[in-house]
């Protein structure tokens, strides 16, 4: 089996070629070293290796191997299902916190979880109780694009196809509230009767959202392609740049203050907070934001929110004069 069909066949070829070498090369692959410096992949090696912890990880989080580079910090090697017991899980949360921000590590945490949660009734984990793999998370202060500065990528003109398609990807976000990976799975068939519905893959909740006029175009031309998320991360703030948004600002994460001006901070996350933050400006009712927003309690929609508070009524404000 080439580099090419073992890509397809675990990831659907959505890995690029550096992508699978890195993982190859650091030996989280099973594989052959071919005479010409490539390297091929035993069907069988390949089936076993799904069943273990690492293969279990990387099919679902290939991106993420700085989590499996901790694990061989915190025990000295990578573990397997058999040695997850609790002293080694309490090594892990300590690794966590030392190599990583609070709101990374909680992250890293949860994907681990995710994975020993996958496997636990096929695999023999020890420790059952992965309450001691949960991290709190620190308070984080982000951006959001105004509806003037969503107006402003509304009449930016891409020059190229990525520029497009990457666009078109952003603003399908902004108007549905959608996470960037649902965004990308929709299409016109979602839309009815003035609605966009889809279902959450990460919470499996149900959002139906009004469809704004634009959306089946953009949903059409999103379709185009999908790209790496770093490739798309990088494109979607040089377009912030050259549409214009370069307002200062100012962001609290990983424990510390940056600033700069605000296409830097912007990610595909910034599209669904610039949607819930809004709707809050706007005046909408919090419950509906949070079933627009697809999230599980309207505590999750709260931390969403990247305003301070809405404008106080004249009367309240006449307190503070």
């Amino acid at each position: 089996m080439t580099q090419e069909e073992l890509n397809q066949k675990i990831w659907l070829g959505k890995l690029g070629c550096q992508m699978m070498f890195n993982l190859t090369a650091k030996g989280f692959i099973p594989h052959n070293s071919n005479r010409d410096g490539t390297f091929s992949y035993d069907d069988n090696t390949i089936r076993e290796w799904e069943s273990t912890f690492t293969g279990a990880y990387l099919s679902k989080n290939p991106t993420r191997t700085s989590v499996l580079e901790c694990l061989r910090r915190a025990l000295g090697f990578i573990p397997d299902w058999k040695d997850f017991t609790k002293q080694n899980v309490i090594r892990i949360t300590r690794q966590l916190e030392n190599d990583f921000s609070k709101g990374s590590a909680k992250m890293y945490a949860a994907l681990i979880r995710s994975v020993l949660n996958d496997w636990s009734e096929d695999a023999d984990i020890p420790c059952r109780d992965m309450k001691t793999l949960s991290l709190k998370g620190e308070a984080t202060m982000n951006v959001f694009l105004t509806k003037d500065e969503i107006t402003l990528l509304e009449n930016y003109r891409p020059k190229n196809e990525q520029e497009l398609v990457i666009l078109a990807q952003f603003l399908v976000s902004c108007y549905t509230g959608a996470r960037h990976s649902d965004a990308k799975q929709m299409s016109r068939i979602n839309i009815s009767g003035g609605y966009v519905s889809y279902v959450s893959k990460k919470t499996g909740i149900r959002a139906s959202i009004p469809a704004h006029s634009n959306l089946g175009e953009l949903i059409h031309i999103s379709k185009r392609h999908e790209y790496y998320d770093t490739v798309f991360c990088r494109e979607i703030k040089n377009i912030c740049l050259k549409a214009g948004i370069r307002e200062p600002a100012k962001i609290f994460k990983g424990g510390k203050y940056e600033e700069g001006e605000k296409w830097q901070f912007v990610s595909s996350h910034t599209a669904r907070r610039s949607f819930v933050t809004n709707l809050y400006l706007l005046g909408a009712d919090i419950y509906d934001i949070s079933k627009m927003a697809g999230h599980t309690s309207v505590e999750m929609t709260e931390r969403y929110i990247c305003c301070e508070m809405r404008k106080l009524p004249d009367n309240v404000m006449e307190y503070f004069k």
